[in-house]
């Protein structure tokens, strides 16, 4: 009896072994639709994309690298969405086969996300099983098919053009969206309120420029303001060197500052396949840029704090840069007066904004570019009907139409508001017909 007993025992471990093993349930991936771009305008578009796929297309969102919400959140990069199309469960083994569609986003710039969409080149996203998500676990490499960028291709290096840095395929443009809305800055403990096209023009030229070019005084001629700003796949770099004359692939030279009070000319790399010299890399988004240029404010650097500091600057080091008027507002950092008028906010904030007058809307303030949406349906994933990524596209777009400065929030302006126009970034603005 005790003989019959262990065996059958044991036969029910096996059993039990084998239930085990049928629980194992199989994802495979249908429809699979990347989106990248523009990480200026993640603020209007992640929100929308959120919309599009939880409210509309009945998606869950299965992780992100920060709070995503429809309304407001915190406006994450990166986000995974899936949705459930079939679930098949195999009678010999017990197997559960799970077929879903995904949306895979990661902002990673308007030109990196126009290169990769453009071509079969590619970038991270996230890994389809992620339940939680960081920029650094973005490991899943494939090419955009949809792309947010706040330039027009053509203004930008990764065109289709002779001596683009990469040659790429046009996209095709589903619409415009917003005037997005940019701001020199600097820390917080900068004596000086304003900057000229010009005076940026040459600061980004060499780099760093005495302080008394920005506050006229002869004292300040030992003190240092260094140009801190974006790297080659930023739409916001585009814009800026288009708006302040020295033109989107100009040579520059842009420092990098570590948060620990160490600041040097940034390093060669590359991104995407395009080899850059030093000088002339950056932060990948705004906000980190801004986080840095906030930081430095309470420090009290000096030259010492400059690695190959220029042998006239020998006091007090200040750092400047360009970012989104979204970026900067969440800041602790001075926003600068542009060619003497102060840039928009939608709300007051301490960082010098005005929440009064949109000298957008009627050409007073320049320093903007236009927001759209493209996509290439060539580079969707084998197994995706490439025909629904136009329709998702138009569809995501439409989210985004018959909004009101107002509506915009995070200080984007309306297309229907404007009074002006212009054909491209940084080429003139004339009224409208």
């Amino acid at each position: 009896m005790k003989h019959t007993k262990s065996i059958l025992v044991a036969a029910l471990a096996v059993a039990a072994i084998g239930s085990a093993s049928a629980a194992v349930t199989n994802n495979v991936p249908r429809n699979q639709f990347f989106i990248a771009g523009s990480t200026a305008l993640r603020h209007v578009t992640m929100p929308t994309i959120y919309n599009y796929a939880v409210g509309d297309q009945g998606y869950s969102l299965q992780c992100a690298d920060s709070t995503l919400v429809g309304t407001i959140g915190n406006n994450p990069k990166v986000a995974l969405f899936s949705k459930e199309i079939s679930r098949v469960t195999n009678a010999k083994s017990g197997d559960v086969t799970v077929t879903k569609d995904y949306i895979n986003v990661h902002m990673i710039g308007s030109e990196g996300g126009t290169l990769v969409t453009g071509s079969k080149n590619v970038q991270g996203f996230a890994p389809l099983g992620s339940s939680s998500i960081t920029e650094s676990g973005c490991t899943n490499s494939n090419s955009a098919t949809i792309t947010f960028s706040d330039v027009d291709q053509a203004a930008g290096n990764f065109t289709g053009a002779k001596g683009a840095w990469a040659k790429v395929a046009k996209l095709t443009e589903v619409g415009q969206i917003a005037a997005i809305n940019f701001c020199f800055v600097a820390s917080s403990n900068f004596p000086a309120s304003n900057i000229t096209a010009q005076q940026a023009k040459a600061l980004y030229s060499a780099g760093y420029l005495p302080l008394s070019f920005f506050t006229g005084n002869d004292s300040d001629r030992t003190n240092g303001v260094f140009a801190t700003g974006r790297d080659i796949d930023s739409g916001t770099r585009v814009t800026t060197f288009s708006e302040i004359g020295l033109g989107a692939s100009a040579a520059v030279q842009q420092y990098a500052y570590n948060g620990s009070n160490g600041i040097s000319l940034t390093p060669a790399g590359t991104i995407n396949g395009v080899t850059y010299a030093a000088g002339m890399g950056g932060e990948n988004s705004g906000g980190t840029l801004c986080t840095l240029i906030a930081t430095s404010g309470s420090q009290g650097l000096t030259a010492a704090n400059v690695t190959g500091c220029p042998t006239n600057i020998t006091g007090k080091v200040y750092l400047m840069g360009y970012t989104s008027t979204a970026d900067a507002s969440t800041k602790t950092l001075k926003v600068l007066s542009y060619n003497g008028f102060t840039p928009y906010y939608s709300s007051a904030t301490s960082n010098g904004f005005q929440n009064g007058t949109n000298g957008i809307i009627n050409g007073q303030y320049s320093f903007w570019s236009t927001g759209r949406l493209l996509y290439n349906a060539a580079n969707a994933p084998k197994g995706t009907d490439k025909t629904l990524v136009p329709t998702v596209a138009t569809a995501i777009y439409s989210n985004l139409t018959n909004k009101t400065t107002a509506n915009f929030l995070y200080g984007y302006t309306a297309l229907s508001d404007l009074k002006v126009q212009r054909v491209i970034e940084g080429a003139k603005i004339t009224p409208k017909n």
